[in-house]
C-alpha cells in the first residue's frame, strides 16, 4: 500500500508543477534558456557567464535534448526536466526503504520532502538546482546498495550531479565518513574506494576539463571568482543566516524538539540558547549579513534588525539539535548530521545563498524521520509547509505573470530601448540584453504603482497584489 501511496504522490506533485509550466522564466531562467540556444557561440555565452554562477552542464543537457524534441517549447522543456527530478527523489526514497535504512513510512518522508516549500518551489523552476539535487539524492542512494553495478551508478549519477551543481558535495561528504574505515590506514582505504572514485570523477573531469580548454576556466570565471571568492571574515554572519535559514524551512521539525524538550523539563536548550542569543544579538549589528540569504519578498515586510534577530534565534535551533544527532547511537543518524553541519560550513566560506539550503532538505527530513510517529508532528509539518509553498508559489506566479506582460507591453508601445527596467531586470535578463543598452534611457519601470506614469503592470492571486509603473525620467 505504501507503494501505491508513494506513486500517487508522485503522480500528484508532476501534475501540480506541469500544470504551470508555461509560466514565464523568472529569477535569472532566462539565462539558461540563452546558454542552450547559445551554446555554440562563446562570444553570446560571454553574456551567461556574466551573471551566473552555475556550470553550462544544465544548458548543454538541454541543448541536446531539444534537438530531437524541437517541437516544445525549450521554456517548457527546460521546466519539464527540472520537475523530473520528483521521480528520481521517490526513486530514492524507495531505494533507502530497500535497503533497510528506512521504515514503512518512507512515503511519508517523500512527500515531507517534496512539500517543503524551497523543493516544491524549486520544482517550478527551469534551473539545475533542483534536477541537480535530486540527481544526486538518487545518486546517493544507489551507493549505499549492496549490488556492485547498483552503487557503482549510484557513483556515476553523483559525478553529474556535482557536475550540474558542484554543492552536491554534501553527498560525499557522507560517503566519505561511511564508506571508510578508519581503523585502516590510508593506503587500505585507497584500495577499496579508488575504483568508486574514478566513477565519480568521469563526469566532471570531461566536463570541468572541456570547460577549461574551451572558455578558459574550470567553474568559475573571473567576475564571478571574485563575487564567490573564500572569506574568512563573513564566515560567522554567514553560518548564523545558513543555520537560521535552515530552521525556518524546516521549523515544524525543529519547534517540536524544542517543545518536548520544554515539556520533558529539559531545559538545557534554554541555557545555552540565552547564552548564544545574547552573545549574537549585539554582535549581529556590526557584522556584516550580505549575500542571498532572504525569505524572498516575505523579507521587504520585516524591518531589517528584526529579521537578523529572527535569523539569530532561528539558527541556534538547528546547531542545538543537529548538534544533539551527532551524539547519537545510530551510525547512520551521526553522518546525517555531520555531513550536513560541514556542508554548512564549506558553504559559509563564501558568498551564502538561501537556495544551497536545498541540498540539506532530504536529510533533515530523514533525521527526524522517528518523530513521525506524532500526528500533529505530521499535520502542523503539512499545514506549514503548503501554507508557506503557496505564498512563495503566488509570488512567483505574480512574477511571472508581470514579467511577461510587461514585455509584451513594452514593445506594443516601442519603450523596449529607452525602459531601464530596474529590479525587473532579474526576471528579464535576456530581454534587457537585447533592448536594454542604452545609456540614455528616457523612462524607468519602478516596482509599486506610482503617479503620473506612462504605463501600469499589475497582477494579483487571492490577496497578494503586485504592481510596476513605467515613470517617464527624461523629456524626449
Amino acid at each position: 500500500m505504501a507503494n501505491v501511496r508513494l506513486i500517487s504522490y508522485i503522480l500528484i506533485t508532476l501534475f501540480f508543477h506541469i500544470l504551470f509550466i508555461k509560466l514565464h522564466p523568472v529569477n535569472l531562467e532566462e539565462l539558461f534558456l540563452y546558454a542552450a540556444e547559445n551554446l555554440t557561440s562563446k562570444t553570446n555565452l560571454d553574456f551567461y557567464f556574466q551573471y551566473q554562477a552555475n556550470t553550462l552542464l544544465y544548458s548543454t543537457i538541454l541543448h541536446y535534448i531539444s534537438k530531437p524534441f524541437h517541437f516544445i517549447d525549450l521554456n517548457i522543456l527546460s521546466k519539464l526536466l527540472s520537475c523530473s527530478g520528483y521521480i528520481l527523489l521517490g526513486c530514492g526514497v524507495y531505494q533507502l526503504k530497500k535497503s533497510s535504512y528506512l521504515d514503512s513510512k518512507y512515503d511519508l518522508i517523500f512527500l515531507l520532502i517534496v512539500i517543503n516549500p524551497l523543493i516544491w518551489t524549486f520544482g517550478y523552476r527551469g534551473t539545475p538546482d533542483f534536477i541537480s539535487l535530486a540527481i544526486g539524492f538518487y545518486g546517493f542512494c544507489l551507493s549505499l546498495d549492496k549490488k556492485k553495478l547498483l552503487e557503482k551508478f549510484g557513483y556515476f549519477l553523483l559525478g553529474l550531479s556535482i557536475a550540474l551543481k558542484p554543492h552536491s558535495i554534501i553527498f560525499l561528504i557522507f560517503l566519505f565518513f561511511y564508506k571508510n574505515n578508519f581503523s585502516k590506514n590510508i593506503i587500505h582505504n585507497v584500495k577499496e574506494n579508488y575504483s568508486r572514485a574514478l566513477i565519480l570523477l568521469i563526469i566532471p573531469i570531461i566536463f570541468f576539463s572541456g570547460n577549461y580548454i574551451k572558455y578558459d576556466f574550470l567553474i568559475l570565471n573571473d567576475i564571478l571568482q571574485n563575487n564567490h571568492k573564500l572569506n574568512l571574515k563573513n564566515i560567522i554572519p554567514n553560518l548564523i543566516s545558513y543555520f537560521g535559514i535552515l530552521t525556518i524551512f524546516c521549523f515544524p521539525f525543529f519547534f517540536h524538539l524544542f517543545l518536548r524538550d520544554i515539556i520533558n523539563k529539559n531545559y538545557l536548550i534554554l541555557k545555552y540558547g540565552t547564552i548564544y542569543i545574547v552573545i549574537l544579538i549585539p554582535f549581529s549589528f556590526i557584522l556584516n549579513f550580505n549575500g542571498e540569504i532572504f525569505l524572498g519578498f516575505f523579507s521587504t515586510l520585516i524591518n531589517k534588525k528584526i529579521y537578523l534577530i529572527l535569523l539569530i534565534i532561528s539558527s541556534f535551533l538547528s546547531v542545538f539539535y543537529l548538534i544533539r544527532f551527532v551524539k547519537n547511537n545510530q551510525e547512520q543518524d551521526r553522518l546525517l548530521a555531520i555531513a550536513s553541519l560541514i556542508f554548512i560550513f564549506l558553504m559559509s566560506l563564501s558568498r551564502p545563498s538561501d537556495r544551497y539550503v536545498i541540498f540539506l532538505i532530504p536529510f533533515i527530513i530523514i533525521l527526524f524521520r522517528h518523530e513521525l510517529q506524532s500526528k500533529i508532528l505530521i499535520t502542523f509539518c503539512t499545514i506549514f509547509n503548503l501554507l508557506i509553498a503557496g505564498i512563495i508559489f503566488s509570488n512567483y506566479y505574480i512574477n511571472s505573470t508581470l514579467t511577461k506582460n510587461i514585455k509584451k507591453s513594452l514593445i506594443k508601445k516601442n519603450l523596449q530601448h529607452d525602459t531601464d527596467l530596474g529590479n525587473l531586470f532579474v526576471h528579464a535578463p535576456v530581454f534587457k540584453n537585447k533592448y536594454g543598452k542604452s545609456n540614455n534611457y528616457k523612462f524607468k519601470l519602478y516596482l509599486y504603482k506610482k503617479d503620473k506614469t506612462v504605463h501600469d503592470e499589475c497582477a494579483q492571486v487571492l490577496f497578494f497584489k503586485k504592481c510596476y509603473s513605467v515613470i517617464k525620467i527624461k523629456d524626449e
